[in-house]
């Protein structure tokens, strides 16, 4: 059940503002949700014993060292990865 339910707040939150800024560029809503989404990722990987932050780290450092030319040639979850984490 569990994981049900951390599939689900990962993937279908809910706003909590009533509000949003206009006026700032995209690239500061983009930073901001990639942010709060590591900090999901890391706290879903403490509850299950690993260093969340250490393994957002590694990922994040896998997928920048990812060559140019493999994008787009690997299954659909390591797409899905490598868009997140890049």
């Amino acid at each position: 059940m569990f994981t049900v339910g951390a599939t689900a707040g990962l993937a279908w939150e809910l706003p909590y503002r009533n509000t949003v800024l206009y006026g700032k560029p995209a690239e500061v809503y983009h930073r901001r949700s990639r942010r709060e989404l590591y900090h999901k990722v890391e706290l879903m990987l403490r509850t299950q014993g690993k260093d969340g932050k250490a393994c957002v780290l590694k990922a994040i450092c896998k997928a920048a060292g990812r060559r140019r030319e493999d994008v787009g040639k690997g299954s659909f979850l390591e797409e899905t990865l490598h868009s997140i984490f890049t």
